[in-house]
């Protein structure tokens, strides 16, 4: 059988060595994880490994439970992804809280994407239609409306009652006062 070692970069904190952290590596096995330095080598069986982030999520501390005086630290986070060290319930919880969070961001990034594209496609569509509007001659929209207005005549659709003309005008006089004079855009 396979039996894959990882190596990370670390340091060892003990209480014999003072206030002076020992750089080494970590090594996890499949069982074990094991500091190795110039100096010093230590064992801490992966069935009582303790994991802690450190306040402001930059660093991890391991440790044993026998021996919690003992701590290894590290900045290197690939070592969560390790199967046996992401196996851990604690390490667990942390990396389900961050990939919650990565995939909300990513969500909030896509769907403020989908508006300002939106937003963008709205205002270069605008653009493009009074773009165009302002190229028709107003020659043109006249012999467009007087033929439409030819066509309706024939057919009986125009309006010849006075009442139903005024409530028209009525309802069209906002369009009107928007409309600027003498059909200029």
């Amino acid at each position: 059988m396979n039996q894959t070692v990882h190596s990370f970069e670390a340091s060892l904190i003990h209480p014999d060595f003072g206030n002076e952290p020992v750089g080494g590596r970590i090594s996890v096995g499949p069982a074990i994880l094991q500091f190795q330095s110039e100096t010093i080598s230590m064992e801490i069986p992966l069935d009582s490994l303790e994991v802690e982030f450190e306040q402001g999520g930059k660093g991890i501390f391991l440790s044993d439970a026998s021996r919690p005086e003992v701590r290894l630290f590290t900045l290197n986070h690939s070592i969560l992804r390790h199967p046996a060290i992401k196996s851990q319930p604690q390490v667990a919880a942390v990396l389900g809280r961050r990939e919650l969070s990565k995939a909300l961001r990513l969500t909030l990034c896509f769907i403020g994407l989908c508006v300002l594209a939106t937003w963008l496609g709205s205002l270069a569509t605008s653009a493009m239609v009074r773009a165009i509007t302002a190229r028709v001659p107003m020659a043109w929209e006249e012999k467009f409306g007087a033929r439409e207005m030819e066509r309706l005549r024939k057919s009986g659709r125009l309006l010849d009652n006075s009442n139903d003309v005024a409530q028209l005008t009525a309802l069209a006089a906002p369009l009107f006062r928007s409309c600027p004079p003498n059909g200029a855009m």
